[in-house]
Formats: structure tokens, C-alpha cells, sequence
């Protein structure tokens, strides 16, 4: 944009402003190709116009007051319905707005996150570890504690097997691990058929 000095008239020394027919046309939200029609019709013309160094531009004031005088209704209707639609786009935001703007976004992400698991611990989908870990631990002691009382007796399985019998031994420690998870499936309350497997399948002789 340019300022420059009035010409003459009641403005004199007056500064006014001188822009491009691109720039004019983005102020007032036409085209180019329309501003140029303006010019080409008569409806810009006289001190509007400023041909400085040989190029064409447009005086911005005096432009403005000729547009208002010389469109016709529809076409003023159409100038300040594209005004109005440039005014409404937002302002780009600077880094402390662009800041909040994210601010805001991830609190609202996290609000959602927070309530849907609220929503999945409530109906049983999700159980909160620290409720639960001790009661855990509390199975655990009691599993291991089952575990290590059943070695006596396993001990005793294999002491009678004799000597060397490789395929003894396994049939003995298949008969102990499977009387330690009877034992472990009545004390935890599970029903003995859900822990036992198949007799034939236990009692199948290893290869090798």
C-alpha cells in the first residue's frame, strides 16, 4: 500500500491511501477480475484512480465512496454479503491462544478417558488393581502353602518307586502333581471335575 499526498481540492495535504487492484479487491472481498470491471465500467474512476509510474491503482477513500454511490442494490448487497463472510473467519491465534486451545482439548480428552473408566469400573468390565492385590497376595500365600505341604507325600511316591525306573518315577510325580491340584481345587473352592484331566491321558506312557 501506498500513502500519498492529495492531488488537490478540499483534501489537500491530506494522505490517502493507494493499493493495488489485488489489495483493493481483498478489502472489500470481490475478485480482481470485478474490481477491474468496476474500472472498466466507469463505477471506479477520476481520483480514484492514481497511475503513478505507469501502473494502475486504486485510491482507496475516494474508491469506497464511488462504489457506495455507484452500485446498484444487488450489487451492494453481494459487496457486504462477502465482507460480512471475510469478518466472520477467525483470527489466526498467537502462541498463548494456540497454548489454551490445546490446554482445553487435552482436559476435555482426559474428562472422557476419566469417565469411561469410571463407567467400565462401575458395571464390572474393569476392577481397580488396588482393590484387588491384596486379596491376590492373600491367594497366593495360601496356593504355595498348599503347594509345598503336598511335598511329603510326594516324596513318599517316589521313594517307592524302584530304583532306576525311569518310567515309574514320571507315573509317580503325574499322581502326586495331580493329588496337589485336587487338593488345591477343594481348598479354593473350584470343583474337582475343572481341575482334573484325563486318567488316560496321565496314565499314557512316556516315550523315550
Amino acid at each position: 500500500m501506498t500513502i500519498a499526498a492529495s492531488a488537490g481540492g478540499a483534501g489537500d495535504g491530506a494522505a490517502r491511501r493507494v493499493v493495488s487492484k489485488a489489495e483493493f479487491s481483498r478489502m472489500i472481498g470481490r475478485s480482481k477480475a470485478a474490481v477491474t470491471g468496476y474500472v472498466k465500467d466507469g463505477k471506479i474512476s477520476g481520483r480514484a484512480l492514481d497511475h503513478e509510474d505507469g501502473v494502475e491503482r486504486i485510491v482507496v477513500d475516494e474508491a469506497l465512496r464511488q462504489l457506495d454511490l455507484t452500485l446498484d442494490p444487488i450489487q451492494r448487497a453481494a459487496q457486504a454479503s462477502a465482507a460480512s463472510a471475510a469478518a466472520a473467519i477467525p483470527p489466526a491465534l498467537n502462541n498463548d491462544q494456540q497454548r489454551l486451545v490445546r490446554a482445553n482439548a487435552e482436559l476435555k480428552e482426559t474428562q472422557a478417558l476419566r469417565a469411561r473408566a469410571e463407567l467400565l469400573a462401575s458395571n464390572g468390565t474393569w476392577v481397580r488393581t488396588a482393590e484387588i492385590q491384596p486379596a491376590w497376595s492373600r491367594r497366593l500365600v495360601e496356593l504355595m502353602a498348599l503347594i509345598e505341604a503336598a511335598f511329603p507325600d510326594l516324596a513318599d511316591e517316589l521313594l517307592a518307586v524302584p530304583t532306576g525306573d525311569r518310567k515309574s518315577v514320571i507315573l509317580a510325580l503325574r499322581r502326586g502333581f495331580r493329588s496337589v491340584r485336587q487338593k488345591i481345587a477343594d481348598q479354593m473352592g473350584a470343583t474337582a471335575a475343572g481341575v482334573a484331566t484325563s486318567q488316560q491321558a496321565e496314565e499314557d506312557e512316556p516315550q523315550g
